[in-house]
C-alpha cells in the first residue's frame, strides 16, 4: 500500500480510538503507530473471526485450497483487465 492509501485509513483508525501515532523523536518523518486498549480490545474479539468463517463454510482443507487458489486467480484476471 503506499502512503495516500495508509495515511487516511490510519487516521480513521485513530479517530476511532483503536490506535495512536506517536512521531519518533530519532526522525520525525517515522511515525509509529500502536493499537490503544480499545484496539487491543478489537483485536482479541476479532482472532476467532476465520475459524467462525472456516467452520460455517464447512470445507475440507483440499477443498478450501482449491477454492482459495481460484479466487486468487479470478481476482488476478480481473486486476489484469482493470489496469488497462
Amino acid at each position: 500500500m503506499d502512503y495516500g492509501t495508509v495515511t487516511p485509513l490510519v487516521k480513521r483508525l485513530e479517530a476511532a480510538g483503536l490506535v495512536a501515532r506517536t512521531r519518533s523523536t530519532a526522525d520525525e518523518r517515522t511515525v509509529h503507530v500502536t493499537l490503544t486498549d480499545a484496539g487491543m480490545d478489537l483485536r482479541t474479539k476479532a482472532v476467532s473471526i476465520p475459524d467462525s468463517i472456516a467452520e460455517v463454510m464447512a470445507l475440507e482443507p483440499g477443498e478450501f485450497a482449491t477454492l482459495k487458489d481460484s479466487l486468487e486467480h479470478l481476482s488476478a484476471n480481473v486486476a489484469g483487465r482493470t489496469e488497462d
